[in-house]
């Protein structure tokens, strides 16, 4: 599992030294926080207006042969930013 977010690896270390009482992720976070900084990833899964730079918030679980087999998103496929 790994969270996945356009925010910087600096963020990601912020994010996971502070409690999750103060609203953070840590102390003991046990999952790897990847940053999507160019948003490659947030396009190829559908939940970025790419005109705008903007990312919605999604849960993808993919298989271990990289099958999406669930996805959440309120953008899913570029279907937001529509209206």
């Amino acid at each position: 599992m790994a969270a996945i977010s356009t925010d910087s690896e600096y963020s990601h270390h912020a994010w996971a030294q502070q409690a999750r009482s103060a609203g953070g992720l840590g102390p003991n976070l046990s999952i790897s926080l990847l940053a999507d900084r160019n948003m490659r990833v947030a396009c190829e899964y559908g939940c970025l207006i790419e005109d705008k730079g903007i990312t919605f918030r999604a849960s993808y679980m993919i298989d271990p042969k990289g099958v999406l087999r669930y996805g959440s998103s309120p953008c899913l496929h570029g279907v937001a930013g529509d209206g």
